[in-house]
């Protein structure tokens, strides 16, 4: 079989031996299977195998306010993670700020399970690779605020650690983010931070035994942390669209985009990315169009389209147009598209992408996908909404004309290049005239009820334009 695509996560997780030591293995066995009969612990983690828990009343307060993230507390002591500064291990658990917003952390908590209280803390902040923790965007030294010890297990005590932030805040745009915690204690002994086999928080953890150079998933474990603060809606001007990409030098590509005016021929772009911006299409607002999409033959294709109604430069969920016709393997992919009635005139960015999906796979749905491990590519142009052309004849070449309009039993064609094939659609998007209605320059509209219609026409070169006509 050609290509098989994962994105995201890669499992490749931690098993124990007999002897308790942590190594590489490719599954990841059960907490609760993997714990010898003594319970000890291990270079990485704590296990909690019938030991004894006290607590006190401090119960579970899962927060669920989105300027907070995280399991606050938990009263399910079930496992540890060294997190110890001066080991290679590592923890990273994951958060995201929504879209338009700027997340201001101004407290950070975060649970740990050792004898002595931290003398030193470093947060490692990591943006998101493709679902796992990526460069360090920024870096905190700091000691905690307040303390308080709410249980024990293991034989050591459970602390609630607090940072204040409040005069020094964490400020985080859109986008996913990793936090990755160490800590050193005053004796040099082991550090772990708090896991639990019950929480809320939706992104699974990582762990990392290589300083970070590569992660592993932490399945069914959520780390006991909290970021809390204000999020405000980001102000900041856009400064440019996204930069999406692929591996498109296997024909997994976009060989012509036909719209409109727009009709472009194409090869690989450079790293899976085509900016032809220069290139326009012009419609009118509340009409309907046919676009096309040809792809190749590198595998089965889908193909999306997004455009930036909001003209903010940022590809948002609701300018997601929809997947162009069902996908296919190089093929022309046709479909009708509508511009939303009442859209300001104006220039939009539209941006095709492409994936091989597989027929069981599903278009993409990320305008910003950016990699180069994935087989497809994206391109760009710009959409122009002119309310001017609303009810107006817009062929021009090819000496091309139509009468009568408005027209009642016969629409007659009159051009310098042949004419291959005519379809009609009402202004629901419904098609009622195709090229069995088109003779000899003749379109039979006797049968169409009173009202608009949208006409497209083929010329023998393959180009297509559009004309709209009344029909009484």
């Amino acid at each position: 079989m050609k290509k098989i695509i994962l994105s995201g996560l890669f499992f490749s997780l931690i098993s124990l031996t007999a002897q308790g030591q942590a190594v590489k293995s490719e599954l990841f066995k059960s907490k609760k299977a993997a714990v010898s009969q003594s319970n000890t612990a291990t270079d990485t983690h704590k296990f909690l195998e019938n030991n004894s828990i006290t607590s006190s009343t401090h119960s579970s307060n899962l927060i669920t306010n989105k300027c907070d993230q995280g399991d606050i507390t938990t009263n399910s002591f079930d496992n540890g993670l060294n997190i110890t500064e001066t080991t290679l291990f590592r923890v990273a658990a994951g958060f995201t700020v929504d879209p338009s917003t700027i997340f201001t952390v101004d407290t950070i908590t975060v649970d740990v399970n050792q004898p002595e209280l931290p003398d030193s803390v470093t947060f490692n902040f990591r943006e998101d690779n493709n679902g796992e923790p990526g460069t360090i965007v920024q870096t905190l030294t700091t000691i905690h605020t307040d303390s308080n010890q709410y249980g024990m297990a293991f034989g050591d005590p459970i602390y609630h650690l607090t940072f204040d932030l409040s005069s020094n805040p964490l400020i985080f745009t859109q986008g996913d983010y990793w936090m990755e915690v160490t800590m050193t204690v005053p004796s040099g002994t082991t550090v772990w931070w708090l896991a639990s086999e019950v929480g809320s928080h939706p992104i699974i953890p990582m762990n990392s035994l290589d300083g970070g150079a590569t992660w592993d998933p932490l399945i069914d474990t959520y780390m006991i942390f909290n970021l809390s603060g204000t999020c405000d809606p980001d102000t900041t001007p856009p400064s440019g669209y996204c930069i999406p990409g692929a591996n498109c030098e296997d024909d997994d590509v976009i060989t012509n985009v036909t719209f409109r005016e727009i009709n472009n021929p194409t090869g690989c772009s450079p790293d899976g990315y085509g900016d032809y911006t220069h290139l326009t299409a012009t419609v009118a607002p509340g009409d309907s169009y046919p676009i096309s999409v040809t792809v190749g033959s590198g595998w089965y294709e889908r193909v999306s389209l997004w455009i930036d109604w909001d003209q903010n430069e940022v590809f948002d969920a609701s300018d997601y147009v929809g997947e162009i016709e069902d996908g296919g393997q190089g093929v022309t992919l046709e479909d009708m598209i509508t511009i939303p009635a009442g859209t300001p005139d104006g220039e939009y960015r539209m941006r095709f992408g492409l994936l091989a999906a597989g027929q069981t796979g599903t278009a993409p749905d990320d305008p910003c996908y950016n990699n180069p491990a994935d087989y497809g590519e994206f391109e760009d142009y710009t959409l122009v909404v002119d309310s001017a052309m609303i009810g107006i004849a817009d062929i021009t070449r090819y000496g091309f004309s139509y009468y009568p309009n408005p027209a009642n039993d016969i629409l007659y064609l009159s051009t310098d290049k042949p004419i291959v094939s005519v379809v009609g659609y009402n202004m629901l998007g419904q098609l009622l005239i195709s090229d069995n209605h088109y003779s000899n320059n003749q379109i039979d509209v006797g049968s169409l009820p009173a009202g608009a219609y949208l006409f497209y026409v083929t010329f023998d070169n393959g180009e297509k334009e559009s004309f709209r006509v009344l029909v009484k």
